[in-house]
């Protein structure tokens, strides 16, 4: 059963987090791949909260959250350059920016 559960749930993970392209074409929709989960951990702002999926981005599609990616599209992806990427602050980034967030809605 546990090697059942490995393939099921976290190979297909893994997979997606590989840094290599493969051409689905028009498949790219049925499958978490590594070019739509790359969307998922672009750094451009259009790309964020973008293809949640793990596995199947029918969810993404359902609910709203998917980007479809062009055929040529692999952004570059990673946190702002100006980021400190140390193992505390990687912990506490997202909810220091949930904080400036918050507080940018109070203002505007």
């Amino acid at each position: 059963m546990a090697i059942v559960s490995a393939f099921i749930f976290f190979l297909p993970d893994a997979c997606a987090h590989l840094n290599v392209r493969v051409p689905l074409g028009r498949l790219v929709t049925w499958i978490n791949n590594p070019q739509w989960h790359r969307i998922h951990h672009s750094n451009l702002m259009e790309h964020r909260d973008k293809n949640f999926a793990s596995f199947l981005p029918l969810w993404d599609i359902l609910f709203g959250t998917a980007h479809v990616p062009k055929p040529d599209e692999y952004p570059a992806t990673g946190l702002v350059p100006a980021e400190r990427v140390d193992i505390v602050n990687s912990v506490i980034w997202p909810i220091r920016h949930l904080r400036h967030r918050e507080s940018k809605n109070e203002l505007g």
